[in-house]
């Protein structure tokens, strides 16, 4: 069975957050969460939820919140309501700031049991230049779909990606926190392109999160393999 992409919900701010669910999933789709916040804040996820991964880049000072980002998996039973509800510890940076945010979105066709082939993460906390690399997949199941994400802090944004056959499904610029999310469609095995992206505002950031994460076909047989990108090098503080 071919993934497809379902529906996304509204990204929502601000301290605890209710995170809509997507119109019209069902029991059996995959719900994506993607959960971002400054480094100095720890989320909680609702029960039921899979973590595939938390990083930050970075620690939260000066004007700007260093981002920390996580994503949250779950194959949904058809009870999960109009929303699902993160809770985070300790103070946001700056004061006062919408350092949260979250979105969730459904794909079908996904392998219930294993939706998620593999994941790789990179960071930059050096407060440099654009593009930033993304990490790189070999993939040797057909169908897979890759997902690209990057997370940034820093001045209002928007980005694009280095494959223009790749579609963007949310791009959010607020005044601390920065995100964007891309979906590949079904791909051939293989070693796949490497993704950058690109801030459309590239200076004064405080770091960035760049992820791949590979989804696996509900018919999928095989392993997948996520291979650090070499393109760029990591800054440190």
């Amino acid at each position: 069975m071919a993934i497809a992409f379902g529906a996304i919900g509204a990204v929502v701010t601000g301290g605890n957050i209710a995170v809509p669910t997507p119109a019209g999933f069902s029991a059996g789709n995959l719900l994506l969460a993607v959960i971002t916040q400054d480094s100095n804040t720890n989320d909680t996820p609702p029960a039921g939820w899979t973590r595939q991964f938390r990083v930050h880049a970075g620690f939260s000072g000066g004007s700007l919140a260093a981002p920390r980002v996580a994503v949250y998996t779950r194959i949904a039973t058809g009870s999960e309501g109009a929303s699902q509800t993160w809770t985070f510890s300790g103070s946001h940076w700056p004061t006062g700031s919408p350092d949260t945010q979250g979105v969730m979105m459904s794909f079908t066709g996904v392998d219930t049991a294993n939706p998620v082939e593999s994941v790789a993460t990179d960071t930059d906390t050096s407060g440099g230049g654009d593009p930033e690399f993304h990490p790189r997949a070999t993939t040797s199941a057909v169908n897979t779909w890759l997902i690209t994400l990057r997370v940034r802090s820093g001045p209002t944004t928007n980005f694009t990606c280095s494959v223009g056959g790749d579609t963007e499904r949310v791009d959010t610029s607020s005044t601390d926190l920065d995100f964007a999310l891309y979906t590949s469609g079904a791909l051939s095995p293989g070693l796949q392109t490497q993704r950058s992206t690109t801030a459309g505002t590239p200076a004064a950031s405080d770091g960035d999160v760049m992820a791949t994460l590979v989804l696996k076909p509900s018919s999928a047989a095989g392993a997948t393999v996520a291979q650090a990108g070499v393109a760029q090098a990591v800054g440190t503080a």
